[in-house]
């Protein structure tokens, strides 16, 4: 992992911990535990690896919490094509098309035989409904 001098100086770790005690509300953890020792907060990651305020190294096996970062952290190729897109057109409601979007559509209906269509969403509760509506 690289360098974390940098990156860690750039936080007060009491500070944060505090902030993060007094005001977040975390999915999945019961709060009593606060009242006897602090929450984790991470500040970077690279590959499966995730670092944390005070410089403990982990590795995430659990791509975010809610599988969403299954394509590791710290990827400098996704950050530039992301960046691109964000300049170009970050996002636009389903009822049009973008390019990314008709592009991927295309390989993925070529990668999986007899599927003609797709329907991209955000979440699983997302997906079930248009399921449904279908």
């Amino acid at each position: 992992m690289s360098d974390t001098g940098a990156l860690l100086s750039d936080y007060d770790a009491e500070d944060i911990i505090g902030k993060d005690k007094r005001h977040m509300w975390h999915h999945l953890l019961q709060h009593q535990v606060l009242e006897s020792q602090d929450p984790k907060i991470f500040v970077g990651g690279e590959g499966a690896r995730i670092r944390d305020i005070e410089g403990n190294e982990y590795l995430d096996a659990s791509s975010g919490g809610v599988w969403c970062v299954n394509v590791g952290y710290g990827r400098e190729s996704m950050a530039k094509v992301i960046y691109d897109q964000l300049l170009e057109l970050p996002y636009y409601v389903g009822v049009a098309g973008t390019v990314p979007a008709a592009q991927f559509a295309d390989k993925l209906t070529d990668l999986l035989p007899g599927l003609d269509r797709v329907f991209f969403a955000n979440s699983g509760s997302e997906a079930n409904e248009k399921a449904f509506k279908m």
